[in-house]
């Protein structure tokens, strides 16, 4: 499998200078500060500008995450997993790969 998009882990970082026209803004990076997506609105708040960033900051992880579970279903306790929950896992791994 061919990732498209940057590997992760990401950070965030709160402390970026502002302009004249926003507010200090929110980004996230990887490890080695090239920025993945700043995240800054006029009609938020910097609590809710901070909650989306530490989400978008997550998502490598979150669908390794969910790629491991998704394999586990596969195996002999793969009974465990009801319908709704593989669904679940594969219906977000495939939106995360733009599928």
């Amino acid at each position: 499998m061919t990732r498209k998009h940057t590997p992760g882990p990401w950070q965030l970082r709160t402390d970026y200078p502002y302009d004249d026209f926003i507010r200090p803004y929110t980004v996230v990076e990887t490890l080695n500060y090239d920025p993945i997506a700043q995240v800054a609105k006029r009609k938020t708040t910097p609590e809710r500008d901070v909650a989306n960033a530490r989400l978008i900051a997550a998502a490598p992880d979150l669908l390794r995450a969910a790629r491991l579970a998704e394999r586990l279903t596969h195996c002999d306790n793969a009974h465990l997993f009801d319908g709704d929950t593989v669904n679940a896992l594969r219906a977000a791994i495939a939106k995360a790969e733009g599928e």
